[in-house]
């Protein structure tokens, strides 16, 4: 792993920003620039490729923004909304499967960022105790084997808030409400059931209902994070940059 520092306003998306200051003894100025992490990847034998790391939290949340944005423009170019007619649709099959695939890597995408930002919150050195195969004896995790072996909702709810000092999210609307739905929606997304998908009428709802009576997946996931990180003074770039 390498540095390089910069001059430049860094993306919202880095992995990492502080500061340095270079020493004059091996000729470098003696002001503070600004030092980005980067990961060097070997293309061929002959040529090498210098990327900024970037903080794959962001990196998620950035591209179901992205994707829903793009779902909601091919939405209006559409007329679905603007059209005075009560029934609906797409001009063309092309058109509605788009919507379909922004709209799902979206929420994909958002509930990633979840998963991404409970490991990322778990410290080096960090220790949870508890109890697994006995409710007699206590078992250690280490951050390697929280990652590993316990759910996204077991980090949310046993995991981060002694990290972060605050209460359980379970149970606490409107943080869980988020946090549920989005979830729902990305395991059938992920593990889709035959009957979750196949046609049906106005009376019964399928996935694709789901779908389209959705929130803003990235905002769903940003009433997460808040839970954890609007009382924080050290809150990352990402969350201080969050799209809208």
């Amino acid at each position: 792993m390498d540095m390089k520092s910069s001059n430049m306003d860094q993306d919202w998306r880095l992995k990492d920003r502080f500061s340095v200051s270079l020493s004059p003894h091996i000729g470098a100025t003696e002001d503070a620039g600004r030092a980005t992490l980067v990961s060097l990847i070997s293309l061929t034998q002959k040529k090498t490729l210098t990327i900024p790391v970037p903080n794959l939290t962001a990196l998620y949340i950035s591209n179901a923004q992205k994707n829903w944005d793009a779902y909601w423009s091919l939405r209006k170019t559409q007329k679905i909304d603007s059209s005075i007619k009560s029934e609906v649709r797409f001009q063309d099959d092309t058109s509605a499967f788009d919507a379909i695939e922004f709209m799902a890597t979206s929420v994909v995408s958002a509930y990633s960022a979840i998963e991404s930002f409970c490991n990322d919150s778990i410290p080096e050195d960090h220790e949870y105790w508890h109890n697994r195969k006995s409710d007699l004896i206590l078992e250690k995790s280490d951050k390697d084997g929280i990652e590993r072996h316990f759910s996204t909702t077991a980090k949310l709810n046993e995991i981060l808030p002694n990290i972060y000092n605050v209460e359980q999210p379970k149970g606490k609307n409107p943080v869980w409400m988020s946090y549920c739905s989005l979830k729902k929606i990305r395991d059938s997304l992920i593990h889709a059931k035959s009957r979750e998908t196949r046609s049906v009428g106005t009376e019964v709802e399928n996935l694709w209902d789901s779908l389209f009576k959705l929130r803003k997946p990235h905002l769903l996931a940003k009433d997460v994070f808040s839970w954890y990180l609007s009382n924080s003074s050290q809150a990352p770039s990402w969350y201080l940059n969050y799209p809208k």
